[in-house]
């Protein structure tokens, strides 16, 4: 995320893919002093990795004690989404229980450019804990766009 010029601050807290997880595993920020961020981005829940929906849920309610001041942005969860065979299936279902509490979402799809494209995959690499999907999310990248007017797209829901 630095690599991106992103402020970044950690939770330091375990993958529960390393511990069991439990219901009283809360994303506390208390100490962190927050400010009031212009967008969040908050993983989809696609898949439904408890860290990725821990995450979505902390933002979701960020965001509404801020007021709906800021951009709430909802990504694609990679791997997850370009494993997701029912993709369109489960994002349908995903976004009708967020719209309960966040209002009507807006699909957003972005352009990827192939040098875009590239760094994207180049940034996936570090991420060492995965392993590397980069093809994967590729041929994903380029489902996402549209046929003739784009080579590669990443999708963004957004609320409000």
């Amino acid at each position: 995320m630095r690599s991106l010029k992103t402020r970044v601050k950690y939770l330091h807290l375990e993958d529960n893919s390393l511990k069991e997880s439990s219901d009283s595993d809360l994303l506390s920020t208390e100490g962190l002093d927050l400010e009031l961020p212009a967008t969040i981005y908050s993983p989809l829940g696609v898949g439904g990795s408890p860290n990725h929906l821990q995450v979505r849920k902390w933002a979701v309610e960020k965001w509404l004690s801020w007021e709906k001041k800021s951009m709430l942005n909802f990504y694609e969860d990679l791997p997850y989404a370009a494993k997701t065979k029912n993709l369109e299936v489960e994002e349908k279902q995903l976004l009708r229980e967020l719209e309960r509490t966040c209002g009507s979402l807006q699909k957003i799809k972005e352009p990827l450019t192939k040098t875009q494209l590239e760094r994207k995959l180049r940034m996936c690499r570090y991420y060492f804990s995965q392993t590397d999907y980069s093809d994967l999310i590729g041929k994903h990248a380029s489902n996402r766009a549209d046929p003739g007017s784009m080579e590669f797209a990443e999708i963004f829901y957004r609320a409000g």
